[in-house]
């Protein structure tokens, strides 16, 4: 019984997996057609740290705060967005941390470059943590998900609330993005 059941998994996965993964081949346009990718530019974590801004100067940048659960407090006028990046239309590649959820689909979402970051350990410095909002919603195959965010940057720095099980955090954001796509990375 159980090798038949087993068979049956093999033949659902061999069935079911080329189509999924076809989804995936596809170009951006032709699953999105409203993104055109002449405009389009693909970014990396990395780019969204300004020039200038040294190791030393993010050390000087942060600061120990007692009351707070990661202990650390980041002064934005040392961690600045890219003003270059205002009103791009951008793709990058992250990690997903639920803000607010419309039944399964998490419709805001914190976009960070590792897996983990604003959980266990302290949460990377604000221009390393994107808001993204997408009222389409994206349901997630599993928390910290690895997805493609494709759609409009905004530079500007704000707070919002991360929920854990022992309470919440306040999380500083130098950018955020209107998405028109979310799509998981296949890895």
């Amino acid at each position: 019984m159980r090798n038949s059941i087993n068979l049956i998994v093999v033949i659902v996965v061999f069935i079911v997996a080329p189509n999924v993964f076809a989804e995936d081949a596809k170009p951006l346009s032709e699953k999105h057609p409203n993104i055109s990718t002449n405009t389009l530019r693909e970014i990396t974590w990395k780019e969204l740290i300004p020039e200038g801004l040294t190791r030393e100067k993010m050390r000087k940048g942060k600061s120990i705060v007692e009351d707070k659960q990661f202990g650390i407090f980041y002064d934005v006028s040392v961690f600045k967005p890219r003003d270059d990046l205002h009103g791009q239309l951008v793709r990058i590649g992250g990690f997903t941390l639920p803000l607010e959820m419309d039944g399964e689909k998490s419709v805001e979402f914190l976009l960070v470059p590792f897996v983990g970051a604003c959980i266990h350990v302290p949460p990377p410095p604000p221009i390393q943590i994107i808001y993204v909002k997408f009222p389409e919603g994206y349901k997630s195959r599993a928390l910290y998900d690895a997805v493609w965010v494709t759609g409009r940057m905004a530079t500007k720095n704000g707070k919002y609330n991360l929920d854990f099980v022992d309470g919440e955090e306040e999380i500083q954001v130098g950018y955020s993005l209107n998405a028109a796509a979310v799509e998981p990375i296949s890895l």
